[in-house]
């Protein structure tokens, strides 16, 4: 049996990059596909448009996500 990237007799878990590392950046990597995006564009086409309240709502997350990654001040 091929090794899944996860246990310890996986050789490659620590190996940065490789689609057998552990960790996130595989999985990363096959959300980054052209299919996947071109998916997920065909279906941001067909959802309905946002409310107000949305719109409000997704404003305020995505200021309070720049805010949080800003480096403190010196």
């Amino acid at each position: 049996m091929a090794p899944t990237g996860r246990g310890a007799d996986n050789p490659y878990r620590e190996t940065p990059g490789h689609p057998q590392a552990g960790g996130t950046l595989p999985m990363a990597r096959l959300l980054l596909s052209l299919a996947t995006e071109a998916e997920i564009q065909a279906l941001a086409a067909e959802a309905q448009p946002m409310t107000e309240d949305q719109r409000a709502r997704l404003a305020r997350l995505l200021r309070l996500n720049r805010l949080s990654n800003r480096p403190p001040p010196a």
